[in-house]
């Protein structure tokens, strides 16, 4: 599974994280980052492959020591979920 992303240059943006993990809580979250604003993760496909959805989330820095998580966990789940097909 490939996410990409593009974020405005003039943001400040130094770095995304990418987690991920099935939707199971025994498992082990994974960490993928990329620096700069803009580029694609790639989720493997064993990741995708486990029997259960898998969910992720983005955490964005910027250039003023700070951040923030999207989806944001204040206004919705704080992941998405992707169905992977059998």
């Amino acid at each position: 599974l490939t996410l990409a992303f593009k974020v405005n240059s003039a943001s400040g943006i130094t770095c995304v994280r990418l987690h991920h993990r099935p939707l199971n809580s025994l498992q082990k979250i994974r960490t993928q980052m990329i620096d700069g604003s803009r580029g694609a993760f790639s989720i493997p496909a064993f990741d995708l492959t486990s029997g259960f959805d898998l969910q992720y989330w983005f955490e964005v820095l910027h250039d003023r020591n700070g951040g923030w998580f999207y989806p944001d966990p204040e206004q919705t789940a704080p992941y998405f979920i992707v169905r992977p097909a059998p």
